[in-house]
């Protein structure tokens, strides 16, 4: 498969992946809080995330860098628990 193919095909997936995710958040609001939404969310990705590390390993986990992670991770917790909210 031509690397401009496969550039393609990630790309929709991942548009129809924040899609879907935007319409389950909002539909979810109805029932549940955002805490209780964010934190499956969260938990959902890890279970993606564990379904893949049998194929790359642990290797692809590790950083030299833990530090800059928190830095770029940690603040887009709030506008995501604000953009769920409503």
């Amino acid at each position: 498969m031509p690397a401009a193919l496969r550039g393609a095909l990630w790309m929709v997936g991942a548009l129809l992946s924040f899609s879907l995710m935007a319409v389950s958040v909002r539909e979810l609001l109805r029932t549940m809080g955002s805490f209780e939404i964010l934190f499956l969310r969260s938990l959902v990705s890890f279970v993606l995330v564990l379904a893949v590390l049998p194929r790359f390993g642990l290797g692809a986990l590790r950083t030299r860098h833990f530090g800059l992670h928190l830095v770029r991770n940690g603040p887009p917790c709030s506008p995501s628990r604000s953009w769920a909210s409503g």
